[in-house]
Formats: structure tokens, sequence, C-alpha cells
């Protein structure tokens, strides 16, 4: 497995949401300073109404990382610049045709949601918002064809320049354009992007097709991909549901300002937790790469995945729940007992979704997507219908409970099933734990002893 590049792609997907997470907390303050919760749960709305343009994706992006790292493991590199630049283009005449047909229903529909005081404030939102939605999709083609390449360590440096990109404009245009600075700085962190990992592609490819703009499109790659792909996307569907669902009912429920306070806590959490799931990204690519050579190296990277999810979920995400008052206190100048509820739930919820990451993947890599489809049922529907129907008798800090125990229950599903199915044990033996712990606390000493 030393090729796979797993410690340094490691490394540097916690080190883009570290960075990542930062960059979230000085822009919902600079956001909360000039706009106030309120302009968040505006935003947050219009781009939940935009996301439920996933409805026509056919899964290229999703797939794409598994197909080259294949092709690349057989040493076959026009095969992978074939995949790359066929998910480019099959996903750029998607989602700029579905831009172009849903623009005018979302225009009408999203009435359904904002609230009539904000609406003139939302409609105006929504061009930038499907514009950074298309750019979104190709820039997820062009990371994943890295990922594909076992470099996911370029791709989170370049995602980490984004970063840099999208604050700069945001904090540059926020208090002159407002909320339309936050549409304009996600665009131009998706092109700088997508344009810097396709340059990166092609340096570490040297394949004769892999030119600097994608044209070249494969009839048997798009097969392949589509095939694969409309598996995938049956998952990603069902998973994107859940999160325009679960914000119209708290808006619903709670109105624009619960929601706001809840997009805060819920992005927050997310954030710590992907510091933890960011590595994971790399085991898609390195599963379906030793499912071709070393199927022993499989199940021990997968069992090492899990103890590592949950150990370190566990820890991150207590201790986030333990300071949500102190975030409170810096973000809203207050420590808000719903904040810092709702910082709980989310805690809770995205440690169990956490912890069910390897297995998740390990079905995917296999194309194997049963039980994850069922888990996205629970998670997208389940929750958000529970919340919805006990909303009057729990209130808003319960119906927020409600949907998170949903989506680690949906986790917790697949995670099962998917162990069952490879025969693999649902929690690995107690000393590969205790392994892990050993190693952490030998790291933890000879840091402290180096550093006096």
């Amino acid at each position: 497995m030393t090729n796979l590049n797993l410690k340094r792609n490691s490394f540097w997907a916690a080190a883009e949401v570290i960075v990542s997470g930062v960059s979230l907390f000085v822009l919902y303050k600079y956001i909360i300073l000039f706009l106030g919760p309120k302009g968040l749960g505006i935003w947050a709305l219009v781009l939940a109404t935009t996301s439920l343009a996933r409805l026509g994706d056919l899964g290229a992006a999703t797939a794409l990382s598994r197909f080259v790292a294949i092709a690349l493991a057989r040493d076959d590199r026009e095969q992978a610049s074939a995949y790359v630049d066929t998910a480019f283009l099959l996903n750029l005449a998607l989602f700029v045709g579905l831009g172009i047909v849903l623009i005018v229903p979302l225009w009408y529909g999203i009435a359904w949601v904002v609230p009539a005081e904000a609406l003139e404030d939302a409609r105006s939102l929504l061009p930038y918002a499907m514009l950074s939605f298309v750019l979104l999709n190709l820039n997820a083609v062009m990371l994943a064809a890295l990922i594909g390449q076992q470099r996911a360590d370029l791709k989170s440096m370049v995602v980490i320049g984004s970063v840099f990109v999208q604050v700069a404009v945001v904090a540059a245009c926020i208090p002159h354009f407002g909320l339309r600075a936050m549409a304009w700085g996600q665009i131009a962190q998706y092109i700088f992007a997508a344009v810097v990992a396709r340059v990166l592609f092609r340096h570490f490819l040297k394949a004769k097709s892999a030119v600097l703009v994608p044209r070249h499109f494969s009839r048997p790659a798009f097969r392949e991909l589509f095939g694969f792909g409309l598996k995938l996307q049956a998952a990603n569907l069902l998973s994107f549901c859940f999160e325009p669902f679960m914000k119209f009912v708290i808006s619903g429920t709670a109105g624009l300002e619960a929601l706001g306070i809840f997009e805060m806590t819920y992005r927050m959490t997310l954030q710590v937790r992907n510091v933890v799931a960011a590595p994971t990204q790399t085991l898609l690519p390195a599963f379906a790469h030793l499912e071709e050579v070393d199927s022993r190296g499989l199940a021990d990277l997968y069992q090492k995945a899990v103890v590592n999810a949950v150990l370190a979920g566990g820890i991150l995400l207590s201790a986030l729940a333990i300071v949500s008052p102190l975030v409170s206190w810096i973000w809203l100048g207050d420590v808000k007992l719903t904040f810092v509820e709702f910082a709980a739930f989310c805690c809770l919820g995205w440690f169990l979704n956490l912890a069910a990451i390897p297995a998740y993947l390990l079905g995917v890599s296999h194309g194997f997507v049963r039980w994850n489809l069922v888990g996205h049922v629970i998670t997208s529907f389940a929750g958000p219908l529970i919340a919805l129907g006990l909303a009057a008798l729990l209130g808003p800090r319960f119906t927020v409970l409600v949907v998170m125990i949903g989506l680690g229950g949906g986790a917790l599903f697949s995670w099962l099933m998917n162990c069952r199915h490879f025969g693999l044990p649902f929690i690995p033996p107690w000393q590969k734990f205790a392994e892990q712990l050993g190693s952490g606390m030998r790291f933890i000493l000879r840091s402290s002893s180096a550093g006096t």
C-alpha cells in the first residue's frame, strides 16, 4: 500500500478541512456583522433550492475517481484521460441544460419556502446561486481526477488555495453588495480550483490525449461511467434531498432566525467532522486499487479506517459540543442555549455518520450500493418527515434532534448491512482500538519529548 500515498493524502485532507473551517468561521462572523442571522438563513434557503437540480445528475463525477484509479492500476493512462474528459463534458452539458430548464420554475417555486418579506432578496440571488451550482459540479470532476491519481494531497492544496480566493472576494464585496458577495466568492473559488486541478492532472498523467481544455468524448467511457454512475446517483440524489428537506422543515416550523442559527451549528459541526472524514476520500480509489491487486490488504485497510474514524471522530466532536458555548459567544455575542443544543444534536448525528463512512466507501468501491441506498432513504426522509409530524408537539429544539437522529440512524443501517455483505465485523476487534490508542499516545510522548 506504499504506492497509494495514504499518509500524505490524509495529512493534506485534514489540513484542507482545518483551513476551510477557519475560513467558514471568519465568513460567518462577517456575514452576521453585516447581514445578521436572517441574511444567512436566506442564503441557506437559496442554496438548498438550487441544489434540487441534483435530481437530474448522472453521477459522473462521483464515479470518476474509482475508474481513474482502476485504469491507472492497469497502467492505462489514455483510458484514465478518456474517463476525465468524458465526465467533464457530460457534466457541462447536463448542468448547463438543467440550469436553463429550471431557472424559471425555481424563480416561482422559491416563494413556497421563503417568507414574503425576504422573497425579493432570495430571487436576486437565484441566478448567481445557479451559476455557482454548475461550476461546483464541473469543479467536482477535476478534483475527482486528482483523487483517482492517488493525489488527494494535491486536490487538498488546490482547495486550500481556492478558499483564500473565496474569502478575499467576499471580504472585498460584502460591505457594498451584501449577499451577492457570497455567490461571487463561491463562483471565483470554483473557477480557480477547476483550472488549477486540470493543469495538475495533465502534468502528472503525461498522456497524449490530456489537453488543457477537455474535448475528447469517449462513448465506451460514457457507458461505464453512466452504468455505474446511475447506481451511485440514486444514493446521491437521496443524500442531496436531506439538506433542503431538513432546512425547509426547520424554516417552516421554527422560522428564519432559528434556521440561521442551525445553519451555523450545522456547518460548524460539519467542518469539524470533515477533519476526520476528508482523509477517507482516499479510501475509495485505494479500495478500488487493492481490489485489483491485494484483497487481504483491503480488509486490513478497512478495519484501520473504522478505528480511526471512531476514535478521532468521538474525541473531536465531543470537544466541539463542550466548547460550543464559547463559539456562540464569539459568533453571536451571547451564549444562546439554542445554539448550544443544536450543536450537541449535530455532533451526535455526524459522529454516527462519520463512523459509517469506511463501510459506505467499501460498498461503492465494489459497485455494491444497495444498503447505501436504504440508509439514505432513512436519513433524507424518515428524520425530516417524523420531525415535521411532531414539530407542533416537540418544538424547534427537538425537531432538530429528530432530524439528526435520522442522519445517524441511516448511516448505522448502511454500516451494519455492508459489513454483513462483505463478511467483516461491525466493530473491529478491541485490539485494533488499543493498538491505535497506544500509537497515538507514543506519538504524543515523542512530540512532547522533542519539544522539551
